[in-house]
């Protein structure tokens, strides 16, 4: 899959390929890649009937756990046809019922025994330890290779894989690059991520916008303003995010705000690059 990303040089797509690998490596743990294998898996054995001998069935699973955490998992008619090649079949091929009921029994107890035992044993080698790790940093390496210095969610991605890594220093100029080009980072990312930027001296802008009505923040401060009121229902124990509000008129010094609130209730926020002429300020 990597390689074929790199191939992809002259692709208009690449960025965005690029961005769902790190996306990807962010927010997909073992356990979630983990839990995709089982079901392939599970799919293979108990809808579609196939019946597997126990040492290539804990091979097979052995091999896909591997490929899974590597973002590099096979899909259903790939594992079937290592399945067959290593000598599995199907239930529905035999006329004898008690065998039938008998090899499904099997699976089951197979299933059972890879959950319960290998699994974890597995998962507590070096090498499954390790696949957080290797996935954030291939997606690194993704980006510094074929990505664009000049894209902020490209940017904003990258730099929370290097927090997440421990070495902010290796985001350092990607930053300075936007903010160099008079990229004001407020309408590029969330209150959240900008103050995780600013702990790890990525950022060093002011996350005080306007505190009450009547005050006159510039445009990226409303920004902010209003991004903040949208995460508050999170905190107060709401599923589903508020949109953030904030009414305001231009003044002297910038924009007075004139009332702020919510208005309808929306899925959680996303992150994304915001418009830098926004003809609102809601979230």
């Amino acid at each position: 899959m990597f390689a074929q990303l790199f191939a992809l040089v002259e692709d208009p797509e690449l960025l965005l390929k690029l961005k769902g690998l790190m996306k990807a490596a962010l927010a997909r743990s073992n356990d979630l890649l983990v839990n995709d294998a089982l079901r392939l898996l599970s799919r293979l054995m108990r809808k579609r009937g196939l019946i597997m001998e126990p040492k290539a069935f804990k091979r097979i699973s052995l091999e896909m756990l591997q490929s899974a955490l590597l973002m590099q998992c096979p899909d259903l008619d790939q594992l079937e046809a290592e399945a067959v090649s290593a000598g599995a079949f199907w239930a529905h091929s035999l006329s004898n019922e008690r065998q039938k009921h008998e090899l499904f029994q099997r699976n089951e107890q197979l299933m059972a025994q890879l959950v319960n035992h290998d699994l974890p044993l597995w998962l507590g080698c070096p090498w499954a330890r390790d696949a957080d790790a290797f996935r954030l940093r291939v997606a690194l390496d993704c980006w510094d290779r074929s990505g664009s210095r000049e894209d902020a969610e490209g940017t904003g991605l990258y730099g929370a894989i290097c927090i997440e890594l421990g070495e902010p220093e290796r985001a350092r100029s990607y930053f300075e690059q936007l903010e160099a080009r008079g990229i004001d980072l407020r309408l590029a990312y969330q209150p959240a991520f900008l103050e995780e930027l600013a702990a790890v001296n990525l950022w060093s802008g002011s996350m005080q916008p306007a505190g009450s009505a009547g005050d006159c923040p510039d445009l990226a401060g409303l920004v902010q303003k209003a991004a903040k009121l949208a995460c508050m229902g999170v905190s107060t124990g709401i599923s589903r995010r508020l949109h953030g509000a904030v009414l305001f008129s231009g003044c002297r010094d910038g924009y007075e705000v004139l009332a702020e609130g919510f208005n309808h209730l929306a899925e959680p926020l996303q992150a994304r690059i915001l418009s830098t002429k926004p003809s609102c300020c809601g979230f």
